[in-house]
């Protein structure tokens, strides 16, 4: 394994009210179709049980593991191995402008993130603030 050249990214939709929520929220499955990751979905739907809990499952193309993320939880990744290949299926239309997230290492959700010596995040990323509920 290659500690390299890590990716880290967790995403969440902005929403503006109740009617975003229900209309850009999407759901997804990601399957990797080359070499290995951890995929991350983290629970951001107030009044579940689960609450800011996350869950981890290792995705490579030896295991044929797929990860459903339903509406309501953000995703992240990590790869673990060089130049792998990510397959996302999702349930809307992608709109870039309505993007946003939470800092990948997010006190709030105490991720046990793989170690590595060279993480690369994005510039998006990068600018991600703490996770702060809505009152």
């Amino acid at each position: 394994m290659s500690n390299k050249k890590l990716k880290i990214s967790v995403l969440t939709p902005t929403l503006n009210n109740e009617k975003d929520i229900k209309n850009f929220i999407n759901s997804k499955v990601i399957t990797l179709s080359k070499n290995l990751k951890i995929d991350i979905a983290i629970d951001l739907r107030k009044g579940s049980s689960t609450f800011l809990k996350w869950h981890g499952e290792l995705l490579s193309e030896f295991n044929s593991r797929s990860l459903y993320i339903p509406q309501g939880f953000a995703h992240g990744f990590q790869t673990i191995v060089d130049n792998s290949i990510v397959e996302y299926s999702i349930s809307e239309f992608y709109y870039p402008e309505l993007a946003s997230g939470v800092r990948w290492d997010d006190p709030a959700f105490k991720i046990a993130w793989p170690e590595c010596k060279n993480r690369i995040i994005s510039k998006f990323d990068k600018n991600l603030v703490d996770f702060k509920p809505s009152l």
